[in-house]
């Protein structure tokens, strides 16, 4: 490879970079900013905002934005913003990926988020009950009389 080929090859990776961050950046400052999403909170209507993010992330989903990463980015960004009302991080195991994505598709084409939500509320459940590290919810007798 030439001087110049290399050159124009570090230009097109320089160019998808600034691409992708400001992409990352407009799509943040959309959520962010995002009135409806964010009243919810002021009203304590909490599964309203969750709602609202997943909405949110499922339609940046169906941009498409880039080559590869579209799920995991704005998984992110949606993990960012559960962890704005204390929900912890949401993980979708490899066995779970299959189920993930055709949820994800339906709503994606039908505009129907019904299923897509209650994949995410599972998730949070179960976020919840990977994070009890010292079991404290299983070992509460109490707990599952409640749930």
């Amino acid at each position: 490879m030439t001087n110049s080929e290399a050159r124009v090859e570090d230009n097109s990776l320089l160019n998808k970079r600034k691409y992708y961050v400001l992409f990352m950046i407009i799509s943040i400052c959309l959520i962010l900013n995002s009135d409806k999403i964010f009243n919810r909170l002021s009203e304590n209507d909490v599964l309203g905002y969750i709602n609202d993010c997943i909405i949110q992330a499922v339609d940046l989903i169906r941009a498409q934005p880039f080559a590869d990463g579209n799920k995991r980015t704005f998984r992110a960004i949606l993990n960012l913003l559960l962890k704005k009302i204390n929900i912890s991080p949401i993980y979708i195991e490899k066995y779970e990926r299959g189920v993930y994505k055709k949820v994800l598709i339906e709503a994606m084409k039908s505009g129907n988020y019904e299923a897509i939500i209650n994949f995410y509320y599972y998730k949070i459940c179960d976020s919840i009950m990977n994070l009890d590290v010292n079991n404290s919810l299983i070992k509460d007798d109490t707990f599952e009389k409640k749930y």
